[in-house]
This record gives structure tokens, C-alpha cells and sequence, in this order.
């Protein structure tokens, strides 16, 4: 098992990867005046939880970036 493997097994019932919550994601999106037509990109993005809810929220829309594929495979199945 390689260490990405163990990553997505350790946080495959975590809807959002790091310690925040929806409210604070919102907030920040709100801090950093986010506004429909803005395009965000995050590195490092794991599931991409935040531009999933900035893009529901605030009419974004953003590139994720992360090295482990099973997290872009999940983020893919969140979008769609």
C-alpha cells in the first residue's frame, strides 16, 4: 500500500480534508470578496471540497491541483 492509499483510506468519510468547516470556507470565500465569473485555482486541493462550495456559494469557477489521483477521482464524483 502506498502512502496515497493510505490517505484516501484514512480520509475517505471526511467530507472536507483539512479541520474547517462549510461555514468557514463560505467566510473565506467572503473575506476574499469572491463573485460569480472569478476562476480560483488551489493547489493541493484534495477533494476540492472549497471550490466545490465557493462555486455553489459564489458562482466561481477553479482548476484543483493534487498529486494524489484517488482525491481528483473523488473530487470528479463530488462535481459531477
Amino acid at each position: 500500500m502506498d502512502f496515497f492509499e493510505l490517505m484516501s483510506i484514512s480520509h475517505r468519510y471526511m467530507e472536507i480534508l483539512n479541520p474547517s468547516t462549510p461555514e468557514k470556507i463560505i467566510k473565506l470565500g467572503k473575506l476574499l470578496k469572491l463573485k460569480e465569473g472569478n476562476r480560483v485555482i488551489d493547489f493541493g486541493c484534495g477533494s476540492a471540497e472549497p471550490l466545490i462550495i465557493w462555486a455553489e456559494e459564489f458562482g466561481i469557477t477553479g482548476i484543483g491541483i493534487d498529486i494524489s489521483e484517488y482525491f481528483c477521482d473523488r473530487a470528479k464524483k463530488s462535481w459531477l
